[in-house]
């Protein structure tokens, strides 16, 4: 499953000069909004704060989640328990 955010509207035209830029992956980590909807989490309860770094140009981009207290970061920087 992939998941989708959403950049502020400058920082889209800077991407979409870089496509096929090599030096994309300089790119500093941009804030997005998480935009996927995941099944295991409420809609409305998505995490506002994510950055997103940008690889090669075939990568798709990694996402890093803030650290708070919503169930989808705390799995993301402490991990999942067996148990669910």
């Amino acid at each position: 499953m992939g998941c989708m955010g959403v950049v502020e509207p400058k920082e889209f035209r800077t991407l979409v000069k870089m496509d096929g830029n090599a030096k994309r992956t300089e790119l500093p980590s941009m804030f997005s909004w998480l935009s996927s909807q995941i099944p295991e989490y409420s809609e409305h309860s998505k995490p506002k704060n994510a950055g997103r770094t940008f690889g090669e140009d075939d990568q798709r981009p990694m996402f890093e989640l803030d650290e708070s207290k919503h169930p989808l970061a705390e799995e993301y920087h402490h991990g999942v328990t067996p148990s669910g």
